[in-house]
């Protein structure tokens, strides 16, 4: 068995250095990529190179040099630039592919105690690597959409490439640029490679850095000399705040001064910016006052010997600082974005004026200079309204420790609260558009929103009053009620439309000439729309047309008004159909209203009797079916029912029974008429009255029966069928 190993094991290594012997030899044979002819796979030649690729490089670099003698001298300054770009990037890609990615960091180790200013370090710590993660991470992101379109590019190029001759004058150039361009991929997707394990290693200390802070938090431990560092620091920042409020009180005296040239005005822009200055410095000084103030009171709670800071009240001091907290961040963006706009504008006023006025430039030098003083400012207030709102956490935890653990649990919940409430206002408070300088967020169209369903509300509660109104009362007419409601539910809507936009601050006065363009293109374009709306408010008030009336159109549209809206009149058919008629078509057209003034209406029923027939009995028979019929109006007198003769018809003596309906009976002409059709019908066949109707007689010429006989024999008993039906219907 001895042997049999050492027999494989001298196999193995023979086939495992034939193996590395034959690797080399594949490299070196690997042709150079050819900028006259490019393979589909051209790229494998640098990037299977492993170890032999500076050697590929070099070879490269020769066959490349051969390629520009040969060109001709028309394109050698364009080819010329492009290979002395491929071969320093084939330099770098080669640096860059042997680069190994940066070490891990090394993870930190939490301490045994901790004080208040080595918490706030580490908090400052933590939020510098949280802007790097955050750069790195949209860095990458960049980069890797930056490679996507170039790839994208890479390969228009190469179908452009492939389009051409062998022997294009152009070849050259294009198979360059193919070169070039990939290289740039490889060098960014190397650039790539090496960050990714940065950023990861960068995250992954983001993460311990804050399980230290949570750790630390609970760690913290102070001294006598912590207590009076901060007694010192609160009374330093509070003579600061003073002398800072002095000197502001000072230079608001001397005043800007009424500017009339345009040097004046840059000073009193100046001016303007140096107040906004002070006031940035007094709000970082108070700020520095109140975390001071906080921390005597922390500190000493965690110091035993301590005595000087057990008489401040940790809560007050604590509630102190998160209002100062909460007012200063509102003003610190209003302060930042006034500052950037006087930086703008001094900039461009200054590019004017740097060559035509040396004085009024040096002004606007001093407005740009004033201006980064001041933006310097807000940088430093912005640390200071970190720590104060990481301090304000610390004593927070500790107010709720001292308190409880309900307390504690508490306190977490309104944290938690308090920042998923600061998320939510920070996406509802942020500007989406701006309507005449004036920013509309996400809370003030919800504000809108808000007010507009109050509207509609309001109105609707008003509307549905009326309505009670109208149907307990009968003095009151309905439909002017109904008027009266649709007046309240456009005012209503109007003035909730006037107070929401008021809301968000929006000025009316600045939207006179906004307001009066678009009325005019609304006009034109929306002009139907704005006639049928005038239409319905005519309706509204001339009482043409009320809610319940029943009306025929020129149309032949028939129904009830069931309402009068913005741009149409809704009415439903006896057949139970919605129909949105325009509020136009009552103005411009012509309607027949058959209950605008009283709701009795004259019905005529026509019918036809035989000559000869009894017209007393005829009429008898009528008055009998209209009596019959619970439509007919018995009363007063001069509306009873009548029957009239009204013509001497071709084969009839033509009646009209004259009937008033009752009002229920008005909105459905089919049905009534049936009725009095089937009562009269019913009424003539009682007394035998007959309805006469056309008869027409058949008349056969004499010639029929000898073309009859003509024909032939076997045919005689038919012939014979035939005319004894023919004689029938002669007869007949």
């Amino acid at each position: 068995m001895d042997w049999l190993v050492k027999v494989l094991g001298v196999i193995a290594l023979t086939l495992a250095l034939s193996g590395q012997a034959q690797e080399p030899a594949a490299v070196v044979d690997s042709p150079p990529p050819d900028p006259y002819a490019l393979a589909n796979d051209w790229w494998a030649y640098f990037e299977n190179a492993g170890e032999t690729l500076p050697d590929r490089i070099e070879v490269f670099k020769t066959r490349l040099q051969s390629s520009l003698e040969a060109q001709s001298s028309s394109t050698f300054e364009e080819t010329t630039n492009i290979a002395d770009e491929i071969k320093q990037s084939l330099d770098i890609y080669f640096a860059l592919k042997n680069r190994n990615p940066a070490q891990n960091f090394e993870s930190p180790v939490a301490a045994e105690h901790y004080s208040v200013a080595t918490v706030l370090d580490l908090v400052s710590q933590i939020r510098d690597l949280q802007l790097e993660v955050e750069i790195e991470r949209e860095e990458i992101t960049h980069r890797e959409t930056a490679i996507k379109r170039a790839r994208k590019k890479l390969d228009d190029l190469k179908a452009a490439y492939f389009e051409l001759g062998n022997r294009a004058p152009s070849r050259l150039a294009k198979g360059l640029s193919i070169i070039r361009d990939r290289l740039r991929l490889a060098l960014a997707g190397e650039e790539v490679r090496l960050l990714k394990p940065q950023l990861q290693g960068k995250e992954e200390q983001l993460t311990a850095l804050r399980d230290v802070l949570n750790t630390a938090t609970k760690r913290l431990t102070a001294n006598s000399k912590d207590v009076e560092a901060y007694e010192k620091r609160y009374e330093f920042k509070q003579a600061e705040v003073e002398r800072l409020q002095d000197e502001a009180a000072f230079y608001r005296l001397r005043g800007a001064g009424i500017a009339e040239t345009p040097e004046e005005h840059a000073q009193a822009r100046r001016f303007r910016q140096r107040l906004v200055d002070f006031d940035v410095r007094i709000a970082s000084a108070e700020l520095a006052r109140s975390k001071a103030h906080v921390a005597v009171a922390l500190t000493s709670r965690f110091s035993p010997e301590a005595e000087a800071g057990d008489n401040i009240s940790l809560t007050d001091s604590l509630r102190e600082l998160k209002e100062l907290l909460k007012e200063t961040d509102k003003l610190r963006l209003t302060w930042r974005r006034g500052t950037d706009n006087e930086r703008e504008s001094a900039e461009a006023q200054l590019s004017l004026a740097r060559d035509q006025d040396p004085i009024l430039a040096n002004d606007h030098r001093r407005r740009v200079e004033q201006a980064d003083e001041t933006l310097a400012a807000l940088a430093t207030l912005r640390e200071h309204l970190a720590t104060g709102q990481m301090l304000a956490d610390l004593a927070a935890g500790r107010v709720a420790q001292e308190e409880g653990t309900l307390a504690v649990w508490l306190a977490q919940f309104k944290n938690t609260l308090g920042h998923f409430w600061a998320a939510v206002a920070q996406i509802t408070t942020g500007s989406l558009f701006t309507i005449n300088e004036t920013p509309v967020t996400l809370l003030g169209l919800f504000r809108i929103l808000m007010i507009l369903a109050i509207a509609w509300w309001v109105s609707k509660i008003v509307r549905h009053g009326l309505d009670r109104v109208a149907q307990r009362s009968q003095v009151m007419n309905r439909a002017s009620l109904y008027t009266v409601g649709r007046l309240f539910h456009y005012a209503i809507l109007t003035l909730g439309i006037f107070v929401g936009l008021s809301s968000i601050g929006l000025d009316f006065t600045k939207l006179a000439l906004f307001v009066s363009a678009l009325g005019v293109g609304l006009g034109f374009g929306l002009q139907a729309i704005f006639s049928n709306f005038v239409a319905g408010l005519i309706i509204l008030f001339e009482k043409s047309l009320k809610v319940g009336d029943f009306v025929d159109l020129e149309s032949g549209v028939t129904g009830e008004v069931r309402e009068i809206n913005i741009r149409s009149t809704l009415i439903t058919t006896n057949d139970n159909i919605d129909i949105l008629v325009p509020n136009s078509e009552f103005v411009s057209g012509r309607v027949i209203n058959w209950t605008l003034r009283e709701a009795f209406r004259r019905l005529r029923v026509p019918f036809g009797v035989a000559y000869g027939t009894d017209k007393d009995t005829v009429k008898k028979a009528a008055l009998e079916a209209a009596n019959a019929v619970p439509y007919t109006l018995t009363s007063p007198a001069e509306r009873s029912p009548q029957v009239w003769l009204v013509e001497f018809g071709d084969s009839s003596l033509n009646f009209e029974l004259v009937v008033w309906l009752k009002p229920e009976a008005v909105k459905r002409p089919g049905a009534v008429q049936a009725a009095y059709t089937w009562a009269v019908e019913t009424a003539l066949n009682k007394y035998g009255i007959e309805i006469p109707f056309p008869q027409r007689d058949l008349h056969l010429r004499s010639g029929f029966r000898e073309l009859v006989s003509d024909s032939s024999e076997p045919n005689r008993d038919a012939e014979d069928q035939s005319t004894s039906n023919v004689a029938a219907v002669s007869k007949s």
